[in-house]
């Protein structure tokens, strides 16, 4: 794949996340915060359970 072909490719891809995106709502007196990590395997040690106390410490 030539250079040219990637570039567009890599346009074609940005446009259309940024014309599907998630629009964000709230409904009643809530938002609800998502945290992705591992809490298993190889990245586990790095942020796994710590992380999850980071972020709830961060929103207390």
């Amino acid at each position: 794949m030539t250079l040219k072909k990637l570039a567009g490719a890599l346009i074609a891809v940005g446009l259309g996340a940024a014309a599907f995106g998630a629009h964000a709502q709230v409904s009643g007196d809530k938002v609800k915060i998502g945290y992705i990590t591992d809490l298993s395997g190889l990245y586990a040690d790095i942020d796994g359970q710590g992380g999850v106390e980071a972020v709830k410490m961060a929103i207390e």
